[in-house]
């Protein structure tokens, strides 16, 4: 079995965001305006730098 401490950690997010309304326009009457968003992220952090942890623990994996 590995150690999770050599993989990265992730960082998903999800996300739906929803406008409904009335506005006016250039004109001066009123519209209807609808809108969706819908948005997704991954992202992982590495570090620079920590010691020489990850290279002893994958020499002791070997």
């Amino acid at each position: 079995m590995r150690n999770a401490s050599v993989y990265p950690p992730s960082l998903q997010q999800l996300g739906q965001s929803y406008d409904l309304g009335i506005s006016p326009t250039a004109a001066g009457a009123y519209a209807q305006n609808n809108a969706s968003v819908s948005t997704a992220s991954l992202s992982f952090t590495v570090p620079l730098f920590s010691g020489f942890r990850i290279h002893m623990t994958l020499k002791q994996l070997n």
